[in-house]
């Protein structure tokens, strides 16, 4: 399930955020089926993530995106975003040909992650950090005392 927040005119930040834990290779397929569907938007790519796995397990990933610089004339954010949501669970279209190379035919540029709840929300400000656990003793203790 996509929720997906008003878009304003102009952004810069787009958050994605993952209702479980990821493990690393599915933070960058969610990563890499976002970019793939903004692609459509001729645009600049998308930043490099930025991934938080929040204490209750929801993964959320940050990028910096300047949607000033996309060609919007036949399809929107709406659109980019819903066929994310699509690519980050099923993955990105089944190749039809060879032209990627050879034995490509059949496979699939990003590989989904399988169903989660998806909320995409974008901004004009970075987001700000969320915080994190203070490490306990155990930690301190284990990295030679003070942190």
């Amino acid at each position: 399930m996509l929720t997906l927040n008003p878009l304003p005119d102009d952004f810069s930040y787009i958050t994605l955020t993952l209702k479980r834990h990821l493990t690393f290779l599915e933070s960058i397929s969610a990563a890499a089926a976002l970019g793939y569907a903004l692609r459509r938007m001729n645009g600049e790519s998308l930043g490099d993530p930025q991934t938080i796995v929040r204490p209750d397990g929801i993964t959320v990933i940050t990028f910096f995106f300047d949607s000033t610089k996309c060609f919007r004339n036949s399809y929107s954010f709406e659109e980019a975003f819903q066929d994310a949501a699509t690519f980050i669970q099923d993955g990105s279209p089944i190749r039809s040909s060879n032209r990627a190379g050879p034995n490509t035919r059949g496979t699939r540029l990003v590989s989904g992650i399988g169903p989660v709840d998806i909320e995409i929300t974008v901004s004009d400000q970075e987001p700000l950090p969320e915080p994190q656990p203070e490490p306990d003793n155990a930690y301190s203790r284990w990295f030679g005392g003070a942190l």
